[in-house]
């Protein structure tokens, strides 16, 4: 099949939260089929049908805990950070990865991409160029909403847009380092990285600060023919990765293991500069 014959799914409503408790109960080389086992035990408490529940684990897990040889991975970017992190504070992370790896969230985007703010009503006919399997996109509008980026409309039925997702300086590597996996880039202007249609559900006004913080660490800034440009320090995937989680230890921050049943991850994926939760590992 051509692809752009494709319809594209996007299979369940997903929540910050379930991604966080997913990768919070991750363990270096355990026996996949296990791991699986513990967070459809633990998380997704929603759905209440036990299959549909390991499916949508399974669906998470391939994207932020994949395998090899029946294993979990020996290490796993996304868990070291959501051991640091509140799901709120990773959600806008989170939601740009699912968004450079899920199709139809890229088409989307597109379609959303100069359109979208903050009440405006997004109604079916904006998105009727998408190709999208049956339900996919009332699924997906609907992860939005749980990700506090979109909200229902009373007056004319389906969603308004809601907020922008701010992006917490701490969190600002893990975004560019998502991107970068997948566009390998040595360099770009930081204009050009701002104006990306990726962000289209975050607030990207912070991101020249968020670049300064870490200049020197992960990257350099200069000007290439007057336009201000990133320059990426590490030249490969594996170096990227260990400078990112270098920056764990640096900061010294103390994880936590499990989540802890009562916190308000739900109310939306705004406020994202609250202070990480220590639970000694």
């Amino acid at each position: 099949m051509d692809e752009m014959d494709k319809a594209y799914a996007w299979p369940y409503v997903l929540k910050p939260r379930w991604v966080h408790d997913l990768l919070l109960l991750w363990r270096r080389k355990q026996p996949y089929d296990l791991y699986i086992d513990q967070v459809t035990d633990y998380s997704v408490a929603e759905m209440r049908d036990e299959s549909l529940r390991r499916c949508c684990v399974a669906w998470m897990a391939n994207h932020f805990a994949p395998s090899r040889s029946a294993s979990t991975l020996a290490q796993n970017v996304w868990a070291s950070y959501s051991n640091h992190f509140r799901a709120n504070d990773l959600a806008p992370a989170y939601l740009a990865y699912l968004a450079l790896r899920e199709p139809l969230a890229r088409q989307t985007i597109e379609a959303l991409d100069g359109h979208f703010s903050p009440g405006m009503s997004i109604r079916r006919a904006l998105l009727s160029n998408v190709n999208a399997a049956p339900g996919a996109i009332e699924s997906l509008l609907r992860t939005l909403q749980h990700w506090g980026v979109l909200a229902d409309n009373p007056r004319q039925g389906g969603y308004v847009g809601d907020s922008r997702l701010c992006v917490a300086p701490a969190i600002f590597p893990l975004l560019v380092w998502s991107w970068w996996l997948d566009a390998r880039q040595p360099s770009i202007a930081l204009e050009e990285f701002r104006q990306m249609p990726l962000w289209t559900w975050l607030e990207t006004g912070d991101f020249a600060q968020a670049w300064q913080c870490y200049a020197g660490r992960l990257w350099t800034l200069d000007a290439e023919g007057g336009v201000p440009t990133v320059y990426f320090l590490p030249a490969d995937p594996a170096g990227f990765t260990r400078a990112l989680l270098n920056l764990l230890s640096i900061d010294g921050r103390s994880g936590r293991q499990f989540p802890r049943r009562g916190d308000d991850e739900d109310a939306g994926a705004r406020g994202v500069a609250a202070a990480p939760v220590a639970l000694g590992r």
